[in-house]
């Protein structure tokens, strides 16, 4: 009985400090030696108190705070472009045969559709079917299309008028011939650096697909054998030989989000990110190199893996020119 009496003695000190322990919220403060600088000027902030991890948000496109934990927005100006080269350029031009329908520098059609579903199959790919039934919208005449030269830009085209709210947009490039003539050869075409890229208001740019193989191409052979579509590193379709049948074949990208932004999250400079022993440095350097109004924001958490505590300071900064 002693023994236990003793044992609830030295314990009960241990267990008042548990009790009273408490995660210690962030207390920190934040002002600016200066608030309007000229381009290249640096801000110095004054940080004060304590805070176990700190993160500085500039307001800059990248590192804005309010958009940490943002991923879209409807304000974008979706836009695409190519490189195009053409091949076996010889050939007589039938008349009239309307488009996708014809030989030359027109059998390769660019179409966009904001209807297709998307729909694969169990081997992997789009169905056919669901292509074949979607609305496809032709706007080659908005590129420019090589017809000598090598890797010829498209142009950068805008696709605003293809942004549909809650609808992806799917972009294919379809290469369509009559059957040839005994003497003619058809158009062969390599397509590369493919982009696709949604431009948001202040600078933001989402990259939808930078490359070829970013882009996902599906490829159908509706028509015509052997040749068709390969999909790698660039987007090619190799010349039917004289005595091939008519051809019509579709390399189709993935569908693309044209609301989808990039989140600010990983925008945030680390300031601190040590225990509350060690104190905060008590001057944070910044220069901004763009005119404008800025948010600066200091984002500070302190706790552990149960319980976070946070607290938010906020600076406007007005760069001149």
């Amino acid at each position: 009985m002693k023994k236990l009496f003793a044992a609830l003695l030295l314990a009960g000190p241990l267990l008042a400090g548990c009790e009273k322990y408490s995660n210690p919220a962030p207390d920190f403060t934040v002002t600016a030696d200066q608030t309007t600088v000229k381009v290249g000027t640096t801000v110095n902030f004054n940080l004060t108190g304590k805070v176990d991890n700190l993160l500085f948000y500039s307001g800059e496109a990248g590192r804005n705070f309010d958009l940490r934990n943002n991923y879209s927005q409807s304000d974008g100006v979706p836009e695409m472009q190519f490189l195009s080269t053409v091949a076996a350029a010889t050939v007589p031009t039938p008349a009239p045969v309307p488009a996708p329908t014809v030989v030359g520098t027109q059998n390769l059609r660019v179409l966009v559709s904001t209807d297709f579903d998307g729909q694969t199959t169990t081997g992997g790919g789009y169905d056919s079917v669901s292509v074949r039934k979607a609305t496809w919208t032709d706007i080659t005449s908005r590129f420019t299309l090589s017809a000598t030269a090598n890797n010829l830009s498209s142009g950068v085209v805008n696709l605003n008028d293809f942004k549909v709210a809650g609808k992806l947009t799917y972009i294919a490039f379809r290469y369509v011939s009559v059957a040839p003539l005994a003497t003619s050869i058809q158009r062969a075409w390599t397509i590369s650096t493919f982009q696709v890229r949604t431009r948001f208001p202040n600078s933001v740019v989402y990259t939808n697909a930078n490359t070829n193989t970013e882009s996902g191409f599906s490829i159908f052979n509706f028509k015509g054998l052997p040749n068709t579509w390969v999909s790698a590193a660039t987007l090619t379709h190799t010349a039917p030989a004289t005595t091939a049948p008519a051809d019509d074949d579709w390399a189709i990208s993935k569908g693309f989000d044209f609301t989808k932004v990039n989140s600010d999250a990983a925008g945030g400079i680390k300031v601190k990110a040590q225990g509350l022993i060690d104190p905060l440095p008590p001057v944070y350097s910044y220069k901004y190199n763009t005119p404008g109004t800025y948010k600066a924001v200091f984002y500070g958490q302190s706790g552990d893996i149960n319980s976070q505590k946070e607290l938010v300071r906020e600076v406007m900064i007005t760069v001149t020119p």
